[in-house]
């Protein structure tokens, strides 16, 4: 009888196929970044920047100072029985112009440039002082309510106050004044912070 070839115990086993490691699963992109904003998990970039605006907020004083010098040379001219010269008249509109352009320049930058609101994906920070700087800062997940106030000629400039309030104060933390499109700026602020409590985040800073 053929004897049979024995058998090798030893002969590699053909290895059983590895399943496939399932897909990653597609993203879903939170309010920021369907807002255009950098996403809130990634590392901490500045997303706007807004101060106040003085020809909105006072639409009527900015352009009167604009304007006075000249309506004020006029009326010199018209009513008055001054007699002023060629140079004169040239003169005093200067002197008038200057002083004005003086007041004009020191009201903008204090109104303008002594207060800021500086938003991040992660936060937002209130920012006062031009020479002396302080600040106050809320993170966007311990943010408890976004209050916007507008009188009427506010909303018809699209200006208003935005204030802040977190979660760990009893009162607003964060208030500024006569900034422009307040909507946006609430906006913002909700979308990160409406994405931080639907997937359960903290904001890190690194």
């Amino acid at each position: 009888m053929p004897s049979e070839e024995p058998t090798d115990q030893n002969e590699a086993k053909t290895p059983e196929q590895t399943p496939a490691p399932d897909e990653a699963a597609p993203h879903t992109p939170g309010r920021p970044e369907q807002l255009g904003l950098p996403p809130d998990n990634d590392e901490e970039q500045h997303v706007l920047t807004v101060r106040p605006a003085i020809f909105k907020a006072y639409p009527f004083r900015a352009t009167g100072l604009v304007i006075f010098p000249l309506l004020v040379t006029i009326a010199l001219l018209i009513f008055t029985e001054l007699k002023i010269t060629q140079q004169g008249f040239y003169l005093t509109m200067l002197a008038i112009a200057a002083v004005c352009w003086i007041v004009w320049f020191v009201w903008w930058v204090r109104f303008r440039w002594t207060c800021s609101l500086y938003i991040t994906n992660k936060r937002t920070i209130e920012r006062r002082g031009l020479l002396s700087r302080s600040s106050d800062e809320v993170l966007h997940d311990h943010v408890r309510n976004v209050n916007i106030e507008q009188k009427f000629l506010e909303r018809v400039f699209n200006v208003g106050a935005v204030g802040i309030s977190s979660a760990g104060q009893s009162g607003t933390e964060i208030q500024v004044e006569k900034i422009p499109d307040p909507d946006r700026v609430k906006e913002i602020i909700d979308a990160y912070r409406d994405d931080l409590g639907r997937f359960g985040r903290g904001s890190t800073l690194d």
